[in-house]
């Protein structure tokens, strides 16, 4: 399986200045591989000092192909938030950029 559940402590601290990144007490991990003219699928709403990608629908590509082909409580849904895409956190911005220039995409997600 592709899947990895990650279990980490709830302790946070917060930065009233940013968003705070949700606790990853219910995190998992998920890998989308985008082939050759297919898309991610995934829509998310971003501005640019935001840490997370918070999941506001899935529109076919590897995330539907994902969630048609994993347990339900590992299916992407809105509501969910990326936090980290591969090995990038704490970035929309650069995450996102992950997301558009890389084929495989390992993807932490907090259920929303």
């Amino acid at each position: 399986d592709d899947v990895e559940p990650v279990f980490e402590g709830r302790a946070h601290a917060h930065n009233w200045s940013t968003p705070a990144v949700p606790s990853s007490a219910e995190a998992f991990n998920v890998t989308l591989q985008k082939l050759p003219g297919q898309k991610l699928g995934l829509d998310v709403e971003h501005t640019d000092n935001a840490q997370t990608l918070p999941i506001i629908g899935i529109r076919g590509g590897s995330a539907q192909k994902w969630n048609d082909s994993s347990a339900s409580s590992v299916a992407l849904r809105p509501g969910d938030e990326v936090v980290e895409v591969n090995g990038v956190k704490g970035s929309a911005v650069k995450m996102l950029e992950k997301c558009q220039r890389e084929d495989v995409l390992v993807l932490k997600v907090v259920r929303g």
